[in-house]
């Protein structure tokens, strides 16, 4: 590889960080950095944003209104995917309003997964991020990913990014399609090379593991020993997939989504993902109020990038609900971390408690019937009389005493109304994308 010398000439094969000045800043110079970066991002967002421009006037705010973070945070009116998606279906325009180049300069344009509706535009006007600056550099070298190793990349929907990230780091990718159907060929894959990490694992990844390890006796435990990380991308693991993971010595790094802008992940200390502040801005608001929320408390993501020229997002609410802190991490970084704790448009009402469909995941696992853990709540509004829950089931159960059992299981927990619709495992794997299902549908 190519690569190796200069990723260790820059950084030193014993440094724990890969850009320790950056990943240790002090508060009061990434505050400097933020707002100096911020000043360049919204100047280009309001004069080439279309989106950006027209909620900005709605608002009476310009980029000449805002000389401080505060003056930001108190000044700049939020967007969200739904504007992306209304400013999309009104013009035409695929990127939702948010593109400020000429689209003869893009050079590859990537996507969300699309859960929750159509997928989000992401464009590019490289093919890949120069040498050594890429923010994947700082979590490959903590997690103790070093030039030369291999890794398995089977992310479903932007493999082509992630395996050039990968090999500007160094690493040398082992390509396999996130399908139940690959896993023989990236156990032989592995037995071979023994990589160091994986991107992605997922809950149907993870089910799939499990029926080969039944049907064929093999080895999980030794596949997965010689990797440092496997990132589990899509949602975060349910109670059954971490125990499977245990089991086999998979070291699980949850892999998140920073609200369209980046891609997080956990670091060694597994308390919270990093999103690195110097290249988004976050903050966490009351979802109702979109008042600031107090550091270690519980509101909506929000994110600024602050070095994407080419489609930035500007207080752009995430629809995530995390748990965000700036005190210092166990690993030693003094960047930002959150935990995940939902999504806000996925809450229920029920006989006036909110239930969030983490709330109904132990109970489902629980069952061996519904041990892999797939399951929806039914929303057709947010406030309803009963919980609605589709569960999936393997095998050939006796449903009605399965149902009856979910019911009563589940209404104890939760201490609700609860109805059960029970469909087969693979016809709720087919609503989603590969590494994940919808947790929540309309009907």
């Amino acid at each position: 590889m190519t690569l190796q010398a200069p990723i260790a000439a820059e950084v030193g094969e014993s440094r724990r960080f890969f850009h320790p000045d950056m990943e240790t800043i002090s508060r009061e110079a990434l505050e400097a950095l933020q707002f100096q970066r911020l000043s360049k991002i919204i100047r280009i967002a309001y004069d080439k944003g279309a989106l950006i421009r027209a909620k900005w006037d709605e608002a009476g705010v310009t980029p000449d209104d805002i000389r401080s973070l505060d003056d930001f945070r108190r000044k700049v009116p939020f967007i969200s995917k739904d504007d992306l998606r209304a400013w999309t279906n009104r013009t035409g325009d695929p990127f939702g309003g948010v593109l400020c180049v000429e689209r003869s300069a893009l050079r590859q344009i990537t996507g969300t997964s699309g859960t929750t509706g159509d997928p989000t535009l992401l464009a590019h006007t490289k093919l890949s991020p120069p040498t050594g600056s890429s923010f994947w550099n700082r979590y490959f070298w903590e997690a103790g990913l070093r030039p030369g190793d291999a890794v398995l990349i089977c992310i479903p929907t932007t493999r082509g990014p992630s395996v050039k990230i990968a090999m500007e780091f160094g690493l040398v990718p082992l390509l396999v399609d996130h399908d139940p159907r690959e896993l023989p060929r990236l156990v032989e894959l592995s037995r071979i090379y023994k990589p160091k990490a994986m991107l992605s694992m997922s809950t149907p990844l993870v089910i799939a593991l499990e029926k080969l390890e039944e049907d064929t006796g093999v080895d999980l435990r030794a596949i997965f020993a010689p990797m440092k990380m496997v990132a589990f991308g899509g949602e975060a693991p349910g109670g059954r997939s971490l125990m499977l993971a245990e089991r086999w010595g998979m070291k699980v790094i949850n892999l998140l989504n920073a609200g369209d802008s980046s891609v997080v992940l956990e670091c060694s200390a597994q308390d919270g993902a990093h999103p690195w502040e110097d290249e988004v801005l976050v903050e966490h608001v009351d979802p109702q109020t979109f008042e600031p929320m107090a550091d270690g408390e519980i509101g909506e993501l929000v994110v600024t990038t602050l070095e994407n020229t080419v489609d930035p997002l500007v207080r752009y609410r995430a629809d995530d609900l995390v748990r965000l802190t700036r005190q210092p991490c166990g690993c030693g970084r003094t960047q930002a971390r959150y935990k995940v704790m939902g999504r806000a448009g996925d809450e229920v009402v029920v006989n006036g408690k909110c239930i969030l469909p983490r709330d109904v995941g132990p109970v489902v696992e629980s069952f061996p019937e519904t041990k892999a853990g797939l399951y929806q709540l039914v929303k057709p509004q947010r406030v309803l009389p009963l919980l609605r829950v589709r569960v999936g089931y393997e095998g050939q159960p006796d449903l009605n005493s399965l149902r009856s059992r979910l019911i009563e299981r589940i209404g104890d927990a939760l201490e609700v109304p609860v109805d059960v619709e029970l469909v087969p495992n693979e016809e709720l794997l087919k609503q989603g994308p590969p590494h994940k299902i919808p947790r929540i549908v309309k009907s």
